[in-house]
């Protein structure tokens, strides 16, 4: 009988937009509704799984229930992954309390992934050094017979194809965009920054580097106004998870019709390392939507941050959460200080709203934004009222920055873009350090 993945996706975003794009009758659509009704006609096989926290959670829980299953694709399940060496010692006691039956007497900090690879009883080869993937590599060289495929998902410490041992079924990734757009591993984020409105998963045949291999199978999502890289890396997680289970499935079939990627001009590659440049906050450039548009597109990865100054030192500000108010619900205050009113401050002042509380601060286009959480660098986070007690002394009266200040200068004024409305208004800004 045949299996529909449809049927085991209730509760994602992404089924619904299957359900509305499936009666479209385009030709990527048909590609879809085949595949995911393809019968099982593979061969167990034993599967080595390349995964960390950032996306492996969700595909070793389904590699896992299919090689419990017995009957199902999967004979044997190890991984590979990275990590550092109070982790490696954390596993290897806690396999050891396995093997002998010792009840613990503290906790083992792990992280979730080897959690769970820990809970599974599955074997790890670490790659945490040059000689770990020597001991892989020694491994297959006395059982080349030992894996059959090797299962690639998107890691903070990407492989480089090419280099990577051979195995009999070859290597396929999961990679978290529907390709050839957003080549490279920080597709997500530049999925959500560029605006897309609608995204996916792809598998590809990964023997070509830069992810240029032949697709072997896709599934898109849609993206919400509210998707964030952590719920965005969450859902394509889990699409990519089931949708692997199938290609597994049908591996041969899909090995023989896989196809070459379209070359577009336009398509887009997605650069190795992310800029700092790239996460920071340009008051003088950025309206409020930039701003939370680029914050949805890196929390739960890293915190963007603008400058801030304190004791006549300059600090990086890393904003951890934030949202954009709605104006209907949440009208601008209006005279919120006897010194400057909001409307009328220089972007990236703060106010603090005592009764939510959280720390509001207008934009160059007029809208501001709430933030809630902060971290000052070298500092522990703080919520809005911490962060008030301890470096804001009198509200609305200091600003963030977007370009560091001589700790001997006093703070210059704010240069609004020519044209805008407030661009001869007088400034009222106190470069008060004292106390602080």
């Amino acid at each position: 009988m045949a299996i529909r993945l449809i049927g085991i996706l209730p509760t994602l975003s992404s089924l619904r937009t299957f359900q509305s794009l499936k009666h479209s009758g385009s030709a990527a659509c048909l590609r879809h509704r085949r595949l995911l009704s393809m019968p099982s006609a593979t061969e167990p096989m034993n599967v080595l799984l390349y995964a960390d926290d950032l996306f492996g959670g969700n595909v070793l829980r389904e590699l896992g229930a299919a090689m419990k299953k017995g009957d199902g694709i999967v004979n044997s399940l190890t991984i590979l992954t990275t990590c550092n060496r109070e982790d490696r010692k954390s596993y290897a006691i806690a396999q050891w309390r396995k093997r002998k039956e010792i009840r613990p007497s503290k906790v083992l900090k792990l992280t979730p992934f080897l959690n769970m690879a820990s809970s599974m009883n599955i074997p790890v080869y670490y790659l945490d050094d040059d000689r770990s993937f020597d001991r892989l590599k020694l491994a297959l060289k006395r059982d080349p017979n030992k894996f059959d495929i090797f299962v690639v998902c998107p890691t903070k410490k990407s492989l480089v194809a090419g280099i990577l041992p051979k195995f009999p079924l070859g290597t396929i990734k999961i990679h978290p965009s529907l390709l050839p757009e957003y080549r490279g591993p920080s597709a997500i984020q530049y999925t959500i920054l560029n605006e897309e409105k609608t995204t996916g998963v792809s598998i590809i045949d990964y023997t070509t580097p830069n992810d240029r291999g032949k697709i072997l199978a896709q599934y898109p999502h849609r993206l919400t106004p509210a998707t964030t890289y952590k719920t965005l890396s969450h859902d394509l997680s889990y699409l990519g998870s089931k949708l692997l289970i199938k290609t597994l499935e049908n591996l041969e079939v899909l090995m023989q019709k896989a196809k070459e990627q379209p070359q577009r001009k336009a398509a887009t590659f997605s650069p190795p390392h992310i800029p700092d440049e790239t996460m920071q906050i340009v008051w003088e450039k950025m309206t409020a939507e930039e701003i939370y548009r680029m914050y949805r597109a890196f929390h739960g990865y890293l915190a963007i941050w603008t400058m801030w100054r304190r004791r006549g030192k300059m600090y990086r500000l890393f904003i951890n959460e934030m949202y954009l108010p709605d104006e209907r619900v949440e009208p601008l205050s209006q005279n919120i200080t006897h010194i400057v009113q909001c409307q009328d401050a220089p972007p990236g002042t703060v106010f603090f709203r005592r009764q939510v509380p959280y720390l509001e601060v207008p934009c160059i286009d007029g809208k501001r934004i709430h933030i809630t959480n902060v971290r000052v660098e070298g500092r522990t986070e703080k919520n809005a009222q911490e962060f008030t007690n301890g470096y804001l002394r009198i509200n609305g009266t200091l600003r963030m920055l977007t370009d560091p200040v001589d700790c001997k200068k006093p703070v210059p004024k704010f240069v609004y873009p020519p044209g805008h409305r407030n661009e001869h208004k007088r400034q009222v800004i106190i470069d008060d350090n004292t106390g602080f």
